[in-house]
């Protein structure tokens, strides 16, 4: 694989002088820039197209990450924060990984291991323009009708059966979970996309991101970070992509 492009926006020069001497020890990894100044990171970030991104969270306006989400090739975004209470928050926002300003070469080493990881899984070039890649189309067998397998769904006072290939994708819509099937009919389940996903077959349904589960056998195609089914597109979260695309290499 070619080499990871990072750039650096870092008020602390301890910090700064801390990444640049980790990134020392990897051949893989080159640094484009070190911005200073908000401005002048949204106005370049676009053209220069890093692979990853460090961002001091503390120093960083909350729009920053407002802006990286919409990008064409989004980076990946290491947080660099004391605020460790907050990760769920910041890894459902837009951020990979979240590390602390005192992070140790090991703690460096795992996250750019991950990012490695995720690229040589997705079989992209780290750096290669996203819309320039062809959509992925996945084609399966179409797998035997099975009696009985299903998931009983409960609200209120209602129960109704649905069977697992039936089922389109999930939704979490607050205090339950709401299930589109194959005739596009909404049920509702009092449940969390949490407990939901551990009653369906491991092996059919995964989590694309923070609100939906989908079921791998109706996905149509993988492009641009996306999920299609039928008619709809879900955002493929990256802290999900990887499990899924191994998934789909092991069918």
């Amino acid at each position: 694989m070619n080499k990871l492009k990072c750039t650096l926006y870092v008020n602390s020069a301890e910090i700064e002088n801390r990444i640049l001497e980790y990134i020392q020890n990897f051949d893989t990894i080159e640094v484009l820039a070190v911005f200073k100044n908000e401005l002048e990171m949204i106005e370049k970030l676009t053209h220069l197209r890093p692979d990853v991104l460090f961002l001091d969270i503390c120093g960083a306006n909350s729009a920053v990450a407002d802006f990286l989400q919409i990008m064409t090739k989004p980076p990946f975004i290491i947080g660099i924060t004391q605020k460790m209470d907050t990760l769920k928050n910041y890894l459902d926002n837009g951020f990979f990984d979240l590390i602390r300003p005192e992070f140790s070469l090991t703690d460096f080493c795992r996250t750019i291991s991950k990012i490695i990881t995720i690229a040589t899984s997705l079989k992209t070039e780290p750096n290669e323009p996203a819309a320039a890649e062809p959509p992925v189309a996945l084609k399966y067998k179409a797998k035997p009708q099975i009696p009985k397998e299903y998931i009983i769904l409960r609200h209120h006072r209602d129960k109704t059966r649905v069977r697992y290939d039936d089922i389109l994708y999930i939704l979490n819509v607050g205090n339950v979970v709401k299930i589109i099937d194959v005739d596009g009919k909404p049920h509702y389940h009092a449940s969390t996309l949490v407990k939901i996903l551990k009653e369906l077959p491991f092996e059919r349904f995964a989590r694309v991101n923070k609100s939906v589960i989908v079921n791998c056998d109706k996905i149509d195609k993988i492009a641009n970070q996306k999920i299609y089914i039928r008619d709809t597109a879900f955002l493929l979260s990256r802290t999900y992509s990887i499990e899924l695309m191994e998934r789909f290499d092991r069918k």
